[in-house]
């Protein structure tokens, strides 16, 4: 498996579930406002283990409805995630760890970095922004159009 198709798998898989309608997993409800629970939560950010459906640090959202449909959803998401990337061609036992942040903040931006950790030790680390989910774009020093780097938004704490 190519690390790159793993990252494009997991970037669709997240794309489909942030976008709000998720037509890769089988959410409750059919319009799942996932980025209004994020907005609700009292910093705007929530962070997610995707393969065990874990969201670390769970007293800091007090309980509220909205962090149980995100714990809800991210427990789904790890359960389906698997035959997810087998469909695409991706072998899961071969992907030790995928965290993802997910964080908006008062003029309505959405950002997610999302870090990949395969077996043999690769590690991908990559930034996404609005809906659909892009990748951030900057210009360099001489002018063209680069990746942002996840170092230094802030975002590198998965």
């Amino acid at each position: 498996m190519k690390h790159d198709v793993l990252r494009s798998v997991v970037h669709n898989a997240l794309d489909s579930l942030t976008s709000g309608c998720s037509f890769v997993f089988s959410l409750d409800d059919f319009n799942f406002p996932f980025w209004q629970f994020v907005w609700s939560m009292p910093d705007g950010v929530i962070e997610a283990d995707l393969t065990s459906g874990e969201i670390p640090n769970p007293a800091a959202h007090s309980g509220s409805i909205a962090y149980r449909r995100l714990e809800g959803a991210m427990k789904i998401v790890a359960k389906e995630l698997p035959d997810f990337l087998r469909k695409n061609r991706c072998d899961p036992r071969q992907v030790e760890s995928i965290h993802a942040r997910f964080e908006t903040n008062f003029k309505r931006r959405q950002y997610v970095y999302i870090r990949i950790v395969r077996s043999g030790g690769r590690v991908t680390e990559d930034l996404y922004s609005g809906i659909p989910l892009r990748r951030l774009k900057i210009l360099d020093h001489l002018g063209r159009i680069r990746r942002a780097s996840v170092f230094g938004t802030g975002l590198s704490k998965a």
